[in-house]
């Protein structure tokens, strides 16, 4: 692959993580789906105590984990402040503030995606929360 074509696989790769962010502001969960492969995989690793940690496979998987994300927080920031890609691989980092519903706790947070795509669709995102065991519990 030539390092233009590579370049712009790079970039290609980027702006279908930067159109996953968009669904997702958008609250446009079929968005995110038809973004990943049919059998794409997430890999939530939120603290023990989070109904948001696992496995999530697929569109059926997929739409769990947003269902299950609504219903246990508020989000109400979510900037994405990096955008960082190599190959097929793209990380993001993103400053967050969610508050869980219920509760009058609100929580800073730093998230890291990492997400691994190929012909042009997301295969696996694995997700890092740096929060406090008290968001979730």
């Amino acid at each position: 692959m030539g390092a233009k074509r590579k370049t712009m696989y790079v970039e290609d790769n980027k702006a279908v993580v930067t159109a996953v962010y968009d669904a997702y502001q958008r609250g446009d969960v079929q968005g995110i789906i038809n973004l990943h492969s049919p059998d794409a995989l997430w890999i939530d690793y939120s603290p023990a105590n989070s109904d948001l940690r696992g496995d999530w496979r697929g569109p059926n998987g997929i739409e769990a984990f947003m269902t299950n994300l609504d219903m246990t927080m508020n989000v109400e920031k979510f900037v994405v402040q990096k955008l960082l890609a190599e190959g097929d691989t793209v990380i993001s980092i993103i400053d967050t503030r969610f508050t869980p519903r219920g509760s009058n706790f609100q929580e800073e947070a730093r998230l890291v995606q990492i997400f691994k795509l190929a012909n042009e669709k997301i295969v696996q995102m694995e997700s890092f929360l740096s929060t406090s065991e008290e968001a979730f519990g």
